[in-house]
């Protein structure tokens, strides 16, 4: 088959699933075959490019059977209610489903390049190259209402009770639209030097639709939520200018650089949720095993800020350096260098403003025993979104801005037998403020078996950031009482002296999540080889 689809320059679509690239507890065979299927496409991707394209679809959850029976999911499918029994293990669910809503996605895209060759054309052979582009994008997610009943023993097991979550249903997303053009010359100026010359220009709108209010049945009210425009206009420049120097003309020495501005394009996840004028939910609780028994309001859960622009805010922008030289050893085999520098300013992060009120607190790093003061809120500060951390934020106002220098050796040797040998080695390093720290999506939030403990206080957490190979890392460690898991593994009893260790490692492709627990004198233990395999991050 492989032998037709090369001739016909065919694709191939296989068919696996969300559980092949995350674990699922229950599905433990399914999970694997499926990731065998993700990891066979990308192997074919390598193997018979580039006349034959592999792609793999991974469909999430869809309702059948299987997933009706798979712990964590509804066990009994139904019209009722999802409801959970948090005091049993495994964890016991009945009803429907917990969290009901329908996702639109669009996207528009227009794209025209053209090519112009001119010969001995002002002193030298050009390809001239210019294009325009056009994309327009957004998306709305409508969530239901929903009813989320539980049982559950939050203080101790003495004090069970039955608790209600529940709010009015609403829209939330965004949109964004941007045009682009650029054009650049590619002009041999002689048999041993190319230049290489380009401008582009961008602009960016970002914005929220009008959203209609719904009622509990989610059924529109006839009230409109106006929307909310998140970036009038980002408008760019990007000059780009680059080299290469056949050194002697007889290709065996090659001289590469260039320096070049880059901007970001808009990513609409920053402002798609939560909507303007997102409605308040709260939790219920009554006797167990009471249907009769009326409700009891516990407490409500206002929605996260808005997270508009600082005045002023600009598009993220790199400058990049690169210098790079290729020598040829042999007919067969090349050797290189190359250094990357990338400075890049502008990062849009979150910025904390000095409306809040708050007392200093006094904590000891057990790293190095120093006292560090930290502001302690209790009147919550103003959170927005901009180029720099804000006044109110610890450590004071800070520009996010990242530096990153990258070296990289290569060989290349072919063989007689249809074989390549292609060694590398790489050092980078990154510095700089990263505005993308340990966040949900309320803009710093955890759960509590990150940084909580409901039996006993723990140490204080301690949290560390730092660059490497192109990443950014985010790491944090805490001791304390380790609960058993509701989530599966951990655990069967409650187990203090415990401690995690953990890591968000933040790149393309990722971000991914690393933990370690287990008792403190073992993770303890682990923990420089835990530390060395994050630093041994690379592209």
């Amino acid at each position: 088959m492989i032998p037709e689809l090369r001739k016909s320059k065919g694709n191939i679509v296989n068919i696996a699933s969300d559980a092949g690239l995350m674990g699922v507890p229950g599905i433990t065979v399914y999970c694997g075959t499926k990731g065998g299927v993700v990891n066979m496409s990308r192997a074919m991707a390598l193997e018979i490019a580039p006349d034959v394209r592999v792609n793999c679809i991974c469909p999430g959850y869809v309702d059948t059977d299987m997933i009706a029976v798979t712990p964590g999911m509804t066990q009994n499918p139904s019209d009722e209610p999802y409801y959970r029994d948090w005091t049993v293990w495994p964890v016991e669910s009945f009803g429907g489903t917990y969290w009901n809503y329908n996702w639109e996605r669009h996207s528009d895209t227009a794209e025209v390049k053209l090519t112009q060759h001119a010969d001995d054309f002002i002193k030298g052979d050009h390809e001239f190259r210019f294009g325009v582009q056009y994309n327009r994008g957004g998306g709305s997610t409508q969530a239901y209402n929903v009813l989320y009943y539980y049982l559950y023993d939050y203080y101790g097991p003495d004090y069970v009770y039955e608790y209600l979550y529940t709010g009015l249903p609403y829209y939330y997303g965004g949109e964004s639209e941007s045009w682009g053009a650029f054009v650049s010359d590619s002009w041999a100026v002689s048999s041993q030097v190319t230049l290489e010359l380009g401008v582009r220009y961008d602009t960016h709108k970002g914005w929220v639709n009008d959203f209609p209010r719904l009622d509990m049945d989610s059924n529109p009210t006839g009230e409109i939520i106006p929307g909310a425009d998140y970036i009038d206009t980002w408008s760019n420049v990007d000059p780009r200018l680059g080299f290469a120097w056949n050194i002697g003309g007889n290709g065996k020495n090659v001289l590469r650089a260039s320096a070049g501005l880059f901007h970001a394009e808009l990513v609409s996840g920053d402002w798609y949720s939560p909507p303007p004028d997102s409605p308040v939910w709260a939790y219920y609780w009554r006797e167990p095993n009471c249907p009769d028994c009326e409700w009891n309001f516990m407490r409500a859960v206002p929605p996260p800020p808005r997270a508009f622009l600082v005045d002023g805010t600009q598009n993220a922008e790199t400058m990049e350096y690169t210098l790079g030289f290729e020598h040829q050893l042999t007919s067969t085999s090349a050797i290189g260098i190359s250094v990357t520098y990338k400075d890049t300013t502008n990062l849009l992060g979150w910025y904390i403003d000095d409306d809040g009120e708050f007392e200093w607190a006094t904590i000891i790093d057990d790293q190095t025993g120093e006292e560090i003061e930290l502001m302690d809120y209790y009147v919550q500060p103003t959170r927005l979104k901009g180029n720099s951390t804000g006044p109110g934020a610890n450590g004071g106002d800070r520009p996010y801005e990242q530096e990153y220098l990258g070296i990289f050796l290569t060989y290349n040797k072919r063989f007689s037998n249809n074989w390549d040998l292609m060694a590398s080695y790489s050092y980078s390093e990154s510095t700089g403020m990263n505005p993308r720290f340990f966040s949900g999506g309320d803009g710093g939030s955890q759960g509590s078996t990150f940084y909580s403990s409901r039996t006993e206080a723990g140490t204080e957490p301690i949290h560390n950031s730092y660059e490497v190979g192109g990443f950014s890392v985010s790491t944090i460690a805490v001791e304390g009482t380790l609960l058993p898991s509701r989530m599966g593994g951990g655990p069967s009893e409650p187990a203090p002296g415990s401690k995690l260790v953990g890591a968000v490692v933040e790149g393309p492709g990722g971000p991914w999540f690393f933990k370690v627990t287990g008792s403190a004198e073992t993770v303890a233990a682990a923990e420089p080889a835990f530390d060395s395999m994050l630093r041994s991050a690379r592209p």
